[in-house]
């Protein structure tokens, strides 16, 4: 049974979320303040974290990027507004998803069993891979589920993982957005063509001065992973 940490100030609308997916099968562990889901993460590391917005003892993005500098758990991000801006905010301080209130709970419930599967189908494939850029060389373990460029271990979000999965998959291949989105997300509209350049910077980021390198922008479509795949001798 997966198990869901849920945060929210509205008492009613925890109570009501929590219930919907105790009843759609979830473990889940309510909180009503950061600084209840601060202390818990010490102890409990949890498959989902469901996070909204607002709280009066502090911000809930500040709260996301302080995660992001030590632990990769899942979080789904609710928003109080339909905000592009807000959205975007969100997916560059390393959320996983974004939703809206109001919002329906069976489509909260299908986004996480789908967030799940994918980051449970990650973790079936055994092998190390490697690829060769230059002098560098960036590895994935995808049995234990990381990524190394040389020696140094690179922290990956569940969906930037997804995204770099898949660009190592189809290395030298270009990869619209529309199809990073179809593989990598449950998203379908043209807005959310900015949250695939958003991971991509964020990647990019974290790969440091060859972030670039790696991964070439094929302006007006999409990207493509430099990298050339070692073959073991």
């Amino acid at each position: 049974m997966s198990r869901l940490f849920i945060a929210d100030q509205d008492q009613d609308f925890l109570g009501q979320v929590s219930s919907y997916m105790m009843l759609s099968g979830f473990s889940v562990t309510q909180f009503h303040d950061l600084t209840s889901v601060r202390e818990a993460l010490k102890s409990c590391i949890p498959d989902m974290l469901i996070l909204s917005r607002g709280f009066s003892d502090g911000d809930a993005l500040m709260f996301l990027k302080q995660l992001r500098n030590r632990n990769i758990v899942p979080v789904i991000i609710i928003g109080s507004q339909d905000s592009e801006s807000d959205r975007i905010l969100s997916f560059e301080l390393g959320c996983d998803d974004y939703v809206t209130k109001p919002l329906s709970f069976k489509e909260l419930s299908l986004r996480i069993s789908a967030h799940l599967r994918r980051t449970e189908g990650s973790r079936m494939y055994d092998g190390f891979s490697t690829w060769v850029l230059g002098n560098e060389t960036l590895s994935l373990d995808c049995s234990g589920h990381r990524m190394f460029l040389g020696s140094r271990q690179i922290d990956l979000t569940g969906a930037e993982w997804r995204v770099m999965k898949l660009l190592c998959e189809n290395c030298t291949s270009v990869l619209s957005r529309a199809q990073i989105i179809d593989e990598c997300f449950d998203y379908s509209s043209e807005s959310y063509d900015r949250i695939v350049d958003t991971h991509i910077k964020n990647i990019r980021a974290k790969l440091g001065a060859t972030g670039t390198g790696w991964i070439e922008t094929v302006r007006g479509y999409g990207y493509r992973f430099m990298g050339v795949r070692k073959v073991r001798s």
